[in-house]
């Protein structure tokens, strides 16, 4: 019907064609009731269980290499301490290596036993030559009877003298003292060989105030002379003192190294 209708009095009689559903209200289940969970859907289900079978296989995958990382621990300890006994062998024995006996020239006896001889040893040499250069003209007739002394008789004698004097003092500190046990030696070797002993015999006849035989004086110095050149000094020289920072140095310089 439209509106050109003359019967249409209006919306009073419009009549709707199709009824509204009627709402139904929702009232909540009973206390004693029991809720009904609707079943999942099926491809939920798969999509669990491949979940579950990826967990599965990443913790199959971390166990195994836990497994090899332990497996891998264990082989290494038996080498790393070997490693470790090797690296520390070396550094255990290495004191061991470095550290030098102790010479027997400086211990207390033998060093006081050589230190005496030194003192008798420069003060007789220091007595001779001091002779020798306050009577220089008896000297120099001496020498000038040898071989090697006829030609500057005096400058040898005072060459002589001054030599024991220089022998004398490093005997008593102790420095130098194979070089003064050298001098000493030569020095009395020569007189042996140019003055004392000869073309005669060097022993006397009987008891003999001067002794059993000629330069027995001069072989004494010489043979003290070759025992200074051999031994050294001893522990109570400045010599000691000089052999001890050089092998410190030495001992700092293969540490180093």
């Amino acid at each position: 019907m439209s509106e050109q209708d003359p019967n249409w009095t209006g919306a009073q009689d419009w009549q709707p064609t199709q009824e509204a559903p009627a709402v139904t209200p929702l009232t909540p289940p009973d206390q004693g009731s029991t809720a009904v969970i609707p079943p999942a859907p099926a491809e939920d289900i798969f999509r669990t269980e491949a979940v579950s079978a990826e967990e599965e296989r990443l913790a199959a995958e971390r166990s195994a290499r836990k497994e090899a990382r332990l497996q891998a621990f264990q082989a290494a300890q038996p080498a790393a301490a070997a490693g470790a006994a090797t690296a520390t062998a070396p550094a255990a024995t290495a004191p061991e290596k470095q550290r030098k006996p102790k010479r027997t020239t400086d211990k207390f006896f033998p060093s006081f036993g050589l230190f005496l001889l030194r003192i008798v040893v420069a003060g007789i040499a220091a007595l001779r030559g001091w002779v020798i250069l306050t009577n220089i003209d008896a000297a120099a007739e001496r020498v000038g009877g040898t071989v090697i002394g006829a030609s500057q008789p005096t400058w040898i004698a005072i060459g002589i003298g001054v030599g024991l004097e220089l022998i004398s003092l490093m005997l008593l500190l102790g420095v130098l003292t194979r070089v003064a046990g050298i001098g000493l030696a030569a020095i009395s070797g020569l007189s042996l060989a140019f003055y004392w002993w000869g073309p005669w015999n060097p022993f006397y006849e009987g008891l003999d105030n001067r002794g059993v035989f000629m330069g027995e004086f001069e072989l004494l110095f010489a043979a003290v002379g070759v025992l200074f050149v051999f031994l050294g000094a001893g522990g109570w020289a400045i010599d000691h003192g000089f052999r001890s920072r050089r092998e410190k140095a030495k001992l700092e310089r293969e540490e180093q190294s």
